[in-house]
């Protein structure tokens, strides 16, 4: 598995939800501000993202998984995503997801 965490920003509409915890993602708003744009409103939201991803073996190293955060959340929240900023990247050990388990 690999770890992941940054900051997403991605539009709402209409009732956002602003905290979402699954089994393999985090979502926590940092801040949000309402835009129109050619008279349909929108709620463009950035929050701090945690992501456990699969291993792919198409991936050849660690940096080769940050093109598949931004579909995996968009698959996960529904959501048009405007910007991804990837701050940490790493492999997660089964120690470590064991523990992360036990958790939640």
């Amino acid at each position: 598995m690999i770890y992941a965490s940054g900051v997403v920003s991605f539009l709402l509409r209409p009732k956002p939800k602003i905290k979402m915890k699954r089994k393999y993602i985090t979502l926590e708003a940092i801040e949000g501000y309402y835009s129109e744009d050619n008279g349909d409103s929108a709620r463009k939201v950035a929050c701090k993202f945690t992501v456990i991803l699969p291993r792919n073996f198409d991936c050849r190293s660690l940096e080769d998984y940050t093109g598949r955060i931004k579909p995996f959340i968009e698959k996960e929240t529904n959501n048009v995503i405007v910007l991804v900023e990837v701050s940490h990247l790493n492999y997660l050990s089964n120690r470590a997801m064991d523990s992360l388990n036990r958790k939640r």
